[in-house]
């Protein structure tokens, strides 16, 4: 049952990131674009660290979304019955690490939602298309 679980996790954070980067993509190429929490020189930024909010250029953007999918795969096959049972690992977050990983699914979605929603006020060209297309369980391989 733990297997099938985290395949369903895993298919559902992939399905998130990839809807996530075909608004990323699909955003205007000049600017920066907001992120709460950029890549540290180590590649992560720690909870309990300060965290600018800086915008990042679009390919440094797309490359964080692989970053975080890379970091999802390795956690997904890492966890056991045990660690997605136990805590969150954030004081401010009394759920389960399972539920954790609910949480962070519905928080991608909801950035991906604004996102999509503020593309379809600014540019014309998607005012009228199913852009960005809903994505049903893992990463598409067009992505």
């Amino acid at each position: 049952m733990i297997e099938y679980l985290k395949t369903i996790l895993t298919g559902q954070f992939e399905a998130s990131l990839a809807m996530l980067n075909q608004c990323v993509r699909l955003s205007p190429t000049r600017g920066r674009l907001r992120a709460a929490r950029p890549p540290s020189p180590r590649g992560w930024t720690e909870p309990d660290e300060e965290a600018p909010r800086i915008g990042l250029p679009k390919d440094d953007t797309l490359g964080y979304v692989e970053v975080c999918r890379a970091k999802l795969l390795e956690t997904m096959a890492s966890e056991t019955a045990t660690s997605l049972e136990g805590p969150s690992g954030f004081s401010w977050l009394p759920i389960s690490r399972g539920e954790l990983h609910l949480y962070n699914i519905r928080h991608i979605q909801h950035h991906t939602g604004q996102m999509s929603a503020h593309l379809r006020r600014v540019d014309p060209a998607l005012k009228d298309t199913t852009a960005p297309q809903w994505v049903d369980t893992g990463w598409p391989k067009d992505a």
